[in-house]
């Protein structure tokens, strides 16, 4: 995979337990915001409900999922944006209309429990 702007590689290392590791920084350049997800970062890729597992499946989601991750758990964006980066991202890496649309509205239907519970991780550090 690679990365809309700078071109660099996405290169992960599984660590087990469906996690995994950044194994080189990765540059995303997206609506007028840069982030940089170090070295070191770990992720559990996309995070699809049970129910939609047979309908939506993980391919072509790892920068999306990389940088959605990234941003819920930093939150150095409101959720919105953070979930709006995340439809783009998936439209840039390729990911078809019905697939990205139906994963943004999953999303912004029950992604607030997660974004909360990061908040108040943050909140507390």
């Amino acid at each position: 995979m690679v990365d809309n702007a700078k071109n660099n590689k996405l290169i992960l290392s599984p660590i087990g337990g469906a996690k995994w590791v950044v194994v080189k920084a990765v540059y995303y350049h997206l609506a007028g915001y840069v982030f940089c997800i170090p070295k070191g970062f770990i992720f559990d890729g996309a995070s699809i409900p049970k129910v939609l597992r047979s309908f939506v499946n993980k391919d072509g989601l790892w920068k999306s999922s990389l940088l959605h991750d990234f941003l819920y758990r930093t939150q150095p964006v409101s959720r919105k944006i953070a979930d709006q980066l995340f439809l783009l991202q998936m439209k840039i890496d390729g990911v078809g209309w019905i697939k990205r649309h139906t994963v943004y509205r999953g999303l912004r239907l029950g992604g607030w429990v997660t974004f909360n519970a990061h908040k108040a991780k943050l909140a507390t550090n």
